[in-house]
């Protein structure tokens, strides 16, 4: 389903970094309480994956367990708190917004880059993968 596919992708934007990217780079002002601002732009984020491209449509995914799991919340903010958190956004923001995105694209081609000559070679690739695990251990 739909849903079962947010897992990868919120495992590849933590793998990323896009939270730190997101944090460097935009400025919120508004203090939020429901979920930290982050995670309410992770949220539309989210929900746009699975094609629910309206506000209103987070409510139908209120308590869907992937997304909260995701989002670390019980249950999602109501529709007007998406709404009353876009609207104290500044027009700054879509700029931010897109050099997360480059920072994001950057980041991809560098791991694209490291494991484009692996294909070539599956003992390079495994111990590539074994790295990757024994880093991911590590930073546990």
């Amino acid at each position: 389903t739909a849903y079962c596919g947010l897992l990868p992708v919120a495992i590849m934007l933590e793998k990323l970094g896009f939270q730190q990217r997101a944090k460097e780079t935009l400025t919120v002002k508004r203090q939020t309480r429901s979920m930290p601002v982050f995670r309410f732009i992770l949220g539309m984020i989210l929900a746009c994956y699975v094609d629910f491209s309206r506000l209103h449509h987070l409510g139908f995914l209120k308590r869907e367990p992937m997304l909260t799991g995701i989002l670390r919340v019980a249950e999602l903010p109501q529709q007007c708190t998406f709404w009353r958190f876009l609207a104290s956004l500044h027009l700054g923001i879509a700029r931010q917004l897109l050099v997360v995105q480059k920072r994001m694209r950057e980041r991809v081609v560098i791991v694209i880059d490291a494991i484009e000559p692996l294909a070539k070679s599956p003992a390079a690739a495994s111990a590539w993968v074994a790295g990757l695990i024994a880093l991911d251990l590590r930073g546990r």
